[in-house]
């Protein structure tokens, strides 16, 4: 018999609790709503240990349940048994768990049961009830799919180019940009709003846009600016693998956004939000900055024969084309564009191989390219994807083995986001870093976290970089002392 252990947690002003009380208990926990807008520490309350349940165990429509398991989904993750639970009893939540494990399906499973729920008792409506806010267009394609392959959900996705279609609507898929082109009197018949990626979506587009930003004059439309409050007939719900609610106060924008826009919001958190996850293998590799390429093959050589999918992450457009063209061209005197005396063998072997199965993914690519790229990728066995931070978030790539870092991250937020493309659902992956001499700081610090199993939390700065990050936990180890 599998069981599954939660802890639950309430929040009562001014109480300590340690840290290794809560490390006990590490498969779930809940977060009570604060009952103030004031930021309070966790106070632990009560553990139980529950049976892992099948969907079947969460009072689902047999039609649902049979739909899931044709796709193999016969087991709820964690996040998605809690989400389901909550969701269908009305209450707002922020669901913050790890990368691949299974977010988009947490809340489309309860929304789904909704729709049949009501298709049953002819109680549909004319306009859509959900929608659906993403930051980018290849998300809002992701997500579509996964509604409309479930038991025929009417959904509109609506794009710059796609128009937005209410009538015999169930499901509105978009970005705050695209809806931001149609009149708020749109929502008025909106039962659940979702915000996915919200991290992105709150920290960085109103971190850098602020008021002027579509997705805070939606929220502030929807606000009852005399009392304050939101119309509680609405039900939110915020969706993000790096949601930092902790003491470490310039690290929680989002959070903060969240709970004075919703502030009987609950948090659902997944046991190893913020970490590495124990299933990678994580390899560093340290290199000179002037010799990557090199590296890059000798590296995509020793992973052996046999087919498999990478993903390779750098900072900028311009790596990317360069990195793309070094690795393809070939010069018609000298056989490379590499010169001779440094490893034209290995990239010769290289471009045998990988030259049909090679593509570039970044922002400058049209839609419909990067559209095409995703799926040719995602339906290959053997192909190596270079790409920018643009495929690190939410993206849910099929089967991909391995991750490598060409560039590695400035930040541990983005970190998180791109080895969250492989280890999805419980598979095992591989990361490999190419770390220089600049990152070798942050790479250490992240193998020290990694290794104590401790969260990367502490680390989390989007816009400042290492330098203020470890100026904030050093600020917090000496008011601690004090």
């Amino acid at each position: 018999m599998l069981y599954r252990k939660y802890v639950y947690f309430s929040v009562k002003q001014n109480q300590n609790i340690e840290n290794k009380q809560t490390q006990h208990y590490p498969v779930m926990f809940v977060l009570k709503p604060f009952t103030t807008t004031t930021w309070s520490k966790y106070v632990y309350c009560k553990h139980q240990i529950r049976r892992c349940l099948s969907f079947t165990d969460l009072s689902l429509d047999v039609s649902l349940v049979r739909k899931l398991r044709s796709f193999e989904i016969r087991t709820p993750t964690a996040i998605q048994e809690k989400c389901c639970e909550l969701m269908l009893k009305g209450q707002n939540l922020v669901l913050n768990s790890e990368t691949g494990s299974g977010k988009t399906l947490a809340y489309a499973v309860p929304i789904v049961q909704r729709i049949q729920e009501r298709r049953r008792l002819k109680q549909q409506k004319p306009h859509p009830s959900v929608v659906v806010l993403l930051p980018s267009v290849e998300l809002c394609y992701q997500v579509g799919d996964v509604f409309r392959s479930m038991l025929g959900v009417n959904v509109s996705l609506v794009t710059s180019d796609i128009p937005m279609r209410l009538k015999n609507t169930d499901v509105v898929v978009t970005t705050p940009h695209a809806l931001s082109t149609y009149p708020y009197n749109v929502l008025n018949e909106t039962e659940t709003i979702i915000i996915d990626e919200a991290d992105i979506l709150i920290d960085k587009r109103i971190g850098k846009h602020g008021r002027k930003d579509p997705l805070f004059r939606l929220m502030n439309h929807m606000l009852d600016m005399e009392n304050k409050t939101f119309d509680h007939d609405r039900q939110f719900i915020f969706v993000g693998a790096t949601m930092p609610d902790s003491e470490v106060k310039k690290s929680r924008k989002a959070m903060t956004y969240i709970r004075h826009w919703v502030p009987d919001i609950q948090m659902v958190r997944g046991d190893e939000a913020h970490m590495m996850l124990s299933r990678l293998d994580m390899i560093y590799m340290d290199v000179d900055r002037g010799n990557k390429l090199k590296y890059f093959v000798k590296a995509v050589s020793q992973l052996g024969t046999e087919n498999f999918k990478m993903l390779v992450f750098v900072d900028t457009v311009k790596t990317a084309q360069k990195l793309f063209q070094d690795l393809t061209r070939i010069d018609q005197h000298h056989g490379s564009t590499i010169e001779k005396d440094t490893f034209p063998e290995q990239l010769l072997l290289f471009q045998k191989r990988w030259t049909d199965s090679l593509l570039l993914l970044h922002r400058d690519v049209s839609r419909d390219d990067r559209l095409t790229s995703l799926d040719y990728f995602n339906k290959s066995r053997q192909c190596i994807l270079i790409t920018t931070d643009v495929s690190a978030r939410g993206l849910d790539f099929q089967d991909v083995d391995v991750v490598l870092q060409f560039d590695f991250t400035k930040n541990v937020t983005d970190l998180i986001h791109r080895v969250g493309r492989t280890a999805r659902m419980g598979k095992q992956g591989k990361v490999i870093n190419f770390v220089t001499t600049e990152d070798q700081r942050l790479a250490s610090l992240i193998q020290e976290y990694s290794a104590s199993g401790e969260s990367l939390d502490r680390l989390f700065s989007r816009r400042r970089g290492l330098g203020k990050a470890l100026k904030r936990i050093d600020e917090a180890s000496t008011e601690a002392a004090l």
